[in-house]
Parts: C-alpha cells; structure tokens; sequence
C-alpha cells in the first residue's frame, strides 16, 4: 500500500475530545490511498479496549476522537487504507493522556 504515516501528534480539543493529526506516507506503492484508520487503545479497570476511527477520505489527515477521559493514558497509531484492503504498516505509536 504506501509506506506508514508520519508525523503523529495529538492535541486536546477540549474536556472530552482529542484530535489525532499525521503527514501523508512519503512513498505510496499501490495508489491511491483511500482512507486512514486510526486504531487507540486503552486500560481501564483491568480491561483493555480498543476503538478504530476510518477517516471519510484520503485527504483528511486528522481524526476527532471522542469521548475521552481525562485520567486514562491512550495509545494511539495511524495507518493507511488503500485499494482491495491493502493496508500499509503502522505509523509509531505515541500514548497521549487523555
């Protein structure tokens, strides 16, 4: 598909929301890129979760993740959807309090 997405950050939108933002892959090998999935996880009371956001197009390069809680520590990765499900590897991890 494309090499991994680069450049996360994330940001507190307000309260209960972050916002997940990444640079375009710098090689794409099976154009085009369709979408992003951005995949967090998360420990809370012993148990493990995890969610996936799958963004609208290939353009938008950030992602709203809400609701969040303020006192838990998400770990969250980024990785490109293109065609026939082809995905490529995922960006570096970075954990983020919510």
């Amino acid at each position: 598909c494309s090499s991994a997405p680069i450049n996360m950050k994330v940001q507190h939108v307000n309260g209960s929301a972050l916002v997940v933002r990444w640079a375009r892959p710098e090689v794409t090998y099976h154009p085009p890129i369709l979408h992003f999935l951005v995949s967090y996880s998360w420990t809370a009371h012993d148990d493990s979760y995890e969610e996936t956001h799958l963004t609208d197009g290939k353009h938008k390069l950030e992602a709203i993740i809400s609701p969040v809680s303020p006192d838990v520590l998400y770990l969250f990765r980024v990785q490109a959807v293109c065609m026939n499900d082809m995905r490529s590897d995922f960006s570096q991890s970075m954990l983020f309090r919510g």
